[in-house]
């Protein structure tokens, strides 16, 4: 199938069909209008014989259910986080829906009095590794100061054990009644997209889970994007829990909580750089601007290399080594991390070469690469579906 076709598919069908799922259910506000703000930008498209096929039976179990507003988004002029969470809080005003829920977990740091909520393939990671760089700072653990995020090792973070009590306003003894409170939104169709390619593309025994009937240890090995699209909305339709990483809209309880500062990925720098700053992370700030993205390609290196090598036993059980090695490289292709240079490692090499000097081979790759050769997502995502179908 053309890439056209998948994406037209792919965008129609998960727009369409969680669209259908929120809006003729008491769903909580902010799965309705996340989903509704960035689908409602989608050109409308024409429906393909495979979209009827998957939709055709959601739009007959839930024609005849009462439907639920959703305020149309379109004409939002809610261009910075602020703004957002104003809009949202004025949404939430006239819902009468609430989760009944006492608490969600947070990050939360005392000294910044900042409130996170993490959801996963939406910088969570990063905003975890922040709070962190915060605690070590502010704990004096270390002989200099921690500058950026990336300075801390991914290791080096843990589960969050803190809750935010929406009864009491508290996090554990401390009060959170006047605390900086923030969250991420992304466009659904990216955060799958995300996913596809950080763990299926690149090689994660962990999603074995995502193969047909879960039955196959190796089927994140064979997985395509169609088949994934399809786990996603089979999944939510019968209203089973669905893995962090895939969709999770309303466990930020958006309306209880009450957001200060919404943010978005398709805005990550800049609502980056007002959030440090309500933070009092000016330091951190500026060593980040001066270098950000490259600070984020030998990140994205470092991580995308280091996981693989730890679970070289089991990726061996369902693909080669060299095979391992050449979707990490393709990972980081699709990523905009590296240029279009082809994997440059006989087979013999590949099974002998050692972490850190494949690292090396990486960033090599990227230092001969030019900023305008590095965006090719679309074309490598082509040629992966392409073999993949």
């Amino acid at each position: 199938m053309r890439y056209s076709g998948i994406i037209s598919i792919a965008v129609a069908v998960v727009c369409r069909c969680l669209l259908m799922r929120y809006k003729h259910t008491k769903a909580d506000v902010l799965s309705s209008l996340t989903i509704a703000l960035y689908c409602s930008l989608v050109p409308e498209l024409v429906p393909r014989s495979e979209e009827k096929m998957i939709s055709q039976e959601l739009v007959l179990t839930t024609h005849a259910k009462k439907s639920y507003t959703i305020k149309d988004t379109k004409n939002l002029s809610a261009e910075d986080g602020f703004s957002r969470a104003k809009f949202l809080q004025s949404a939430c005003e006239n819902s009468i829906h609430r989760s009944g829920n006492k608490g969600i977990r947070v990050s939360f740091d005392p000294h910044a009095n900042a409130v996170y909520c993490p959801l996963c393939k939406i910088a969570s990671t990063f905003w975890e590794r922040i709070f962190r760089m915060m605690a070590l700072n502010n704990k004096g653990t270390r002989n200099s100061t921690v500058l950026t995020a990336f300075d801390v090792p991914i290791s080096d973070i843990s589960r969050s054990n803190d809750y935010l009590d929406l009864k009491n306003w508290t996090v554990g003894s401390k009060d959170a009644t006047k605390s900086f409170r923030f969250m991420f939104v992304r466009n659904p169709f990216d955060m799958l997209f995300s996913l596809y390619v950080d763990k299926l593309v690149g090689p994660n025994p962990y999603f074995s889970r995502f193969s047909q009937a879960n039955k196959k240890q190796c089927g994140y090995a064979n997985i395509s994007f169609r088949q994934l699209l399809e786990h996603v909305i089979i999944t939510d339709k019968k209203e089973k829990p669905l893995d962090c990483h895939v969709a999770k809209w309303d466990a930020c309880l958006p309306c209880e909580v009450n957001y200060t500062y919404i943010g978005k990925m398709e805005t990550f720098k800049d609502d980056t750089s007002v959030i440090l700053s309500a933070l009092g992370q000016l330091k951190s700030l500026d060593a980040m601007k001066a270098k950000f993205t490259d600070l984020h390609a030998h990140d994205a290196i470092q991580d995308s290399v280091s996981g693989p090598f730890e679970w070289r036993k089991d990726i061996v059980k369902c693909m080669s080594w060299p095979d391992a090695l050449r979707r990490v490289w393709r990972k980081l292709q699709i990523r905009g991390v590296i240029g279009t240079t082809g994997f440059s490692l006989s087979e013999l090499e590949a099974e002998s070469i050692n972490r850190t000097d494949y690292i090396k081979v990486l960033k090599k790759v990227r230092e001969k690469s030019t900023a305008s050769e590095r965006p090719m997502i679309l074309k490598y995502f082509a040629n992966w579906i392409n073999t993949k179908q």
